[in-house]
Order: C-alpha cells, then sequence, then structure tokens
C-alpha cells in the first residue's frame, strides 16, 4: 500500500460528489487505502442531513452538485472543525476568501492524488 495508507486507514471519509464515474474512483482509491467511505452523497440536501447525525473525520466536497455554486456543506464542515478538501470544475481562485485555507483541487483529479491532498489535510488539522 502506499504511503497514504497508513495515515489514513480507518479513517471515515465523506465523499460528496454528484458526477458517478468520479465518485466511483474516489471511493475505490479510499477503500483500497483502508479507509471508511461514507456516500458518494450526489447532492447538497443529503449531505447536510447526513452532517446532521454524523460527522466524517475528513471530506472531499464538489462545489456544484448540479444546481451550480453552493458552499453550505463546506460552510458546515467548517463549523463542525471537519478538514476538507474542494474538488471542482472551476477555478479555484473563485471560492470565497472564508475558505482560503481549504486545499483546492482541479478536475480532472488523479485518485492518487486525491488520496495525498486528503491525508496531508487531516494530518494538518
Amino acid at each position: 500500500m502506499a504511503e497514504a495508507a497508513v495515515e489514513l486507514r480507518n479513517t471515515r471519509i465523506l465523499i460528496v460528489e454528484d458526477d458517478y464515474l468520479q465518485a466511483t474512483d474516489y471511493r475505490t482509491a479510499f477503500e483500497a487505502e483502508d479507509c471508511i467511505v461514507i456516500g458518494p452523497l450526489s447532492s447538497e440536501q443529503a449531505a447536510l442531513e447526513l452532517l446532521r447525525e454524523e460527522l466524517p473525520d475528513v471530506a472531499v466536497v464538489d462545489l456544484n452538485l448540479g444546481n451550480g455554486l453552493s458552499f453550505n456543506v463546506a460552510r458546515t464542515l467548517l463549523d463542525h472543525r471537519v478538514p476538507f478538501v474542494f474538488a471542482t470544475g472551476y477555478e479555484c481562485r473563485d471560492i470565497p476568501q472564508e475558505f482560503s485555507t481549504v486545499p483546492c483541487l482541479s478536475k480532472p483529479i488523479d485518485p492518487p492524488n486525491l488520496v495525498s491532498a486528503l491525508g496531508a489535510t487531516l494530518h494538518a488539522a
């Protein structure tokens, strides 16, 4: 296993992504590292409902879940001090200043790079 496997093993990772193929790739990559994957969830509403019931250790959040840009999931994660990364097809510079400390990865994202970025984000928190 990759070095990230030791860092992320048994980590509860929330995936909020509406693109089925990307979400599946992310899930497969995290499961290969022995992570506990929550989701993928494809809507903001589903993610917010889940976050009212349980919190992950770390998350991957797409900015557009079918209805344009939305930062409600990101704000909820920040409020609960859950580290996360943005995974987006938009320009990272378009993300509001309040999220300046949140890593942003531009799609398409190579799953091993996502695993590494999430491991670094979790351990920097």
